[in-house]
């Protein structure tokens, strides 16, 4: 006899959330990997680690694609986000650059830990100064300080184009900011897709 979808989306609910218990993991506040099944609202995320987790996705979660672009379109007045590793001598050193588009003007604004790598942080501001060897440092500039960051060659420099929820397909790669729902379910706060199979590298 056929199933009943909400026994379906009941089964699709309990997996993930028992792998969890399993694995007694704590839920992180970003979830980076690929989507393995969409059922309606929810996507299943199968993270590096092969842990999956289930997230809900509402309507009107903020969604964008991530892109590449050149370090050459960063310049005096961009706002741009960096995810680095502390230097000896004060500066950072990029692992990331991500310049953001107009309308993403002051999203998540300071200097913060990061999840990137252990001991990474996050810092998003504008870019008020571009010097250095080859023009590869950037001072950025947040409110209440700025931070000086190496930006290395071959460092990945993406930005942002409109995605929708029609593009969270089964082997999407994403990072999604996410925070405890009900039932164990984890509900996405902001997701940023890969474009054409890259995984974002915030």
């Amino acid at each position: 006899m056929p199933v009943p979808r909400r026994v379906l989306l009941a089964a699709l609910v309990a997996a993930p959330v028992a792998a969890c218990a399993a694995h007694e993991d704590p839920i992180p506040d970003r979830v980076r990997g690929t989507i393995t099944k969409v059922v309606g609202t929810y996507i299943t995320v199968r993270m590096a680690s092969g842990r999956k987790l289930l997230i809900a996705v509402a309507s009107d979660a903020p969604l964008s694609f991530v892109v590449p672009a050149r370090f050459e379109d960063i310049r005096k007045g961009s706002y741009i986000g960096t995810a680095a590793m502390d230097q000896p001598d004060g500066t950072l050193r990029a692992l990331e650059v991500q310049l953001f588009t107009e309308d993403l003007r002051g999203l998540g604004q300071g200097h913060h830990p990061w999840d990137l790598q252990p001991g990474s942080t996050m810092t998003n501001g504008t870019v008020a100064k571009v010097t250095g060897e080859a023009g590869r440092t950037l001072t950025v500039a947040y409110y209440g300080g700025e931070q000086t960051v190496v930006v290395p060659p071959g460092v990945p420099v993406v930005t942002y184009a409109p995605a929708t929820t029609a593009d969270l397909v089964p082997g999407a790669r994403i990072v999604a900011s996410v925070e405890p729902s009900t039932a164990g379910v984890l509900r996405a706060k902001r997701i940023v897709i890969g474009a054409h199979g890259m995984m974002p590298p915030m």
